[in-house]
């Protein structure tokens, strides 16, 4: 889901070395000494890390996903404690279709900021993938402790719990992603799929079409509302859907399935008629 999906922990406008927290007022002039000399070098470390999170993260949104990961591997070599770095290199590892890298790089992330409710949600995320739903529920629900009000949180959540059948569950979460982004096309279908598993279709054609109102070239969405029509017996209506689906993308299987089937129905349909 492109608007329910994992976030990326954007570049910060810049960082400030944080104060070095004294014990006592009993420092030696040694110890004042090795404090003035190692603080520079780790202000520098640190803007240097800095720069190379923010080229990370430029080349990141232009599709450079090499390049982004070279950038944030620099980043992390330069200063290893970086949460936002390990993030973002765990989306991009994601993108480029690692299953293990991101989780890795998730579960770092929050051993450093344990409150962080980007990383728990990333990593629901690379859980699902890996087929643990158990374990991304989990991530999401610690996710929504941390942040009530996460949309992307709630429909993941939803995904989730479908899953693994809590149809009810989902449809929930659905239901509050949507009130917290009612413009959200992908939370509309998945609703739209949830509805449609529980054998509302009547309120699934609602959904899969509001759907399409935001956003027009959904091919899932236009091939989802042919299920819904066709579960109807609207036949017509189903072979248009399933034609436009594969308009906008040719390569789409379940379209080219829905339909065959749904022609093949017309078929015998017709010639029901006919004898």
């Amino acid at each position: 889901m492109i608007c329910l999906d994992g976030r990326i922990e954007r570049p910060p406008e810049g960082e400030v070395v944080p104060a070095l927290r004294t014990q006592g007022f009993g420092w030696s002039l040694l110890a004042w000494s090795v404090l003035f000399a190692v603080a520079p070098a780790l202000a520098d470390a640190r803007d240097k890390a800095l720069k190379h999170f923010n080229r990370g993260f430029r080349l990141e949104a232009k599709g450079d996903l090499d390049g982004a990961v070279a950038e944030y591997r620099e980043a992390l070599r330069l200063r290893p404690e970086y949460p936002q770095a390990h993030n973002n290199l765990g989306n991009v590892l994601s993108g480029k279709g690692d299953l293990e890298g991101p989780i890795a790089e998730y579960r770092e992330a929050l051993r450093l900021k344990p409150e962080y409710p980007e990383a728990h949600n990333n990593l629901g995320n690379a859980l699902v993938k890996k087929g643990d739903l158990d374990g991304a529920i989990a991530e999401y629900r610690e996710t929504l402790r941390l942040e009530p009000d996460s949309f992307e949180a709630h429909g993941n959540l939803g995904v989730a719990l479908r899953g693994k059948g809590d149809l009810e569950g989902a449809i929930a979460e659905y239901r509050e992603a949507l009130r917290l982004k009612p413009d959200c096309p992908q939370a509309h279908n998945n609703l739209g799929n949830a509805l449609g598993d529980r054998g509302n279709l009547d309120e699934a054609i609602a959904e899969y079409r509001e759907a399409l109102r935001l956003k027009p070239d959904y091919a899932e969405a236009h091939n989802n509302l042919g299920v819904a029509l066709e579960g109807r017996g609207s036949l017509d209506g189903a072979v248009a859907e399933y034609r436009e689906a594969l308009r906008l993308k040719p390569d789409f299987p379940q379209g080219r399935i829905g339909l065959g089937r749904s022609l093949e129905k017309q078929r015998n349909g017709k010639a029901a008629l006919d004898q």
